[in-house]
């Protein structure tokens, strides 16, 4: 791949108008894509906040939506090729459009409680419940 050849994801990247930027140091190799839009967006969920790009996946609380249901949020801060704007409480016009991908549960959180020379010892884990998104569109004003 560094002798002049190029993969099959960074051929279509260049064709599409930007160019790439291979830097290599101590073992570690980074790609810099410069010449296309970076867009992405915070949204809430759950009462939690996530960021968002359009085709990423994320996991958020679970949702009582079916699975392949539509699922849509509203932007509370977007940026497009450094353009960063802030919504009070939320962006106008823009959303985050997605899919359910499927429902799940996390791994599992233990938990243990001890005071010490009390003879006193709890036990217990629990699994948070997840639902999968694949954002498909990132809707602006």
């Amino acid at each position: 791949m560094f002798n002049g050849e190029k993969s099959k994801p960074l051929a279509a990247l260049t064709k599409a108008g930007g160019y790439v930027k291979i830097k290599a140091s101590l073992g570690k190799i980074s790609v810099k894509l410069k010449g296309l839009s970076r867009m992405y967006a915070i949204i809430r969920s759950g009462n939690k906040q996530f960021r968002v790009e359009e085709n990423r996946e994320i996991r958020v609380p679970r949702l009582e939506l079916e699975e392949g249901a539509a699922f849509e949020s509203p932007v509370l801060l977007l940026e497009v090729d450094g353009d960063v704007k802030v919504g009070t409480p939320f962006v106008e016009g823009a959303k985050a459009v997605g899919k359910v991908v499927r429902h799940g549960k996390g791994r599992k959180l233990r938990v243990f409680k001890y005071k010490a020379k009390k003879n006193y010892r709890r036990r217990y884990g629990s699994r948070e419940h997840y639902t999968a998104v694949r954002i498909e569109q990132i809707v602006t004003a």
